[in-house]
């Protein structure tokens, strides 16, 4: 959906994932693209990697999961870090936030950010990986809501691509 973001190692994972968390929960439509690079500096600097990736291609990168959505769904409302909590049969509890909802008047599309590193092909096995939290949390949202899900997909910002997870078993 864009071009890859440059990772300047080293750099702990956790915590650029978090920053790129905090960044696209508070991008919103109608900002000012100065405010938007100056909410993704603080973000960066709050969460100690502003020397690892560049303010301006967290922009670029939530710019370009913005168009492919908007492509897509042009009629979707978007929630970010939605909450999920979901009891399963075997009495296990899930509870977390739904990075990136769009929900239509029928459906939902559940996209979950991840700042993998590696190649291209490394990165689409790590998100194959993450298929089996997408669908629970898919559950989730379907039994509180009573809309299917449409899709998942995890959204792999390093890499510029978003990739459609079809299974609980990828």
């Amino acid at each position: 959906i864009g071009t890859q973001v440059f990772i300047q190692p080293p750099v702990e994972s956790t915590e650029l994932g978090s920053a790129v968390h905090a960044f696209f929960a508070a991008d919103a439509a109608g900002l000012a693209a100065a405010e938007r690079l100056a909410i993704a500096r603080a973000v960066l600097e709050r969460w100690s990697v502003q020397s690892a990736l560049r303010a301006e291609e967290l922009v670029g990168a939530a710019d370009a999961l913005r168009v492919w959505t908007e492509r897509r769904w042009p009629a979707a409302r978007a929630h970010r870090e939605w909450p999920v909590r979901l009891r399963q049969a075997s009495g296990t509890e899930l509870v977390g936030y739904a990075d990136f909802v769009l929900m239509d008047a029928d459906s939902f599309v559940l996209i979950d950010y991840k700042c993998v590193g590696g190649n291209r092909e490394e990165a689409l096995q790590a998100a194959a990986g993450y298929a089996g939290q997408l669908w629970t949390y898919a559950e989730a949202i379907a039994n509180a809501t009573g809309k299917s899900a449409a899709g998942c997909f995890i959204h792999l910002v390093a890499q510029g691509l978003v990739v459609s997870v079809n299974d609980r078993t990828e």
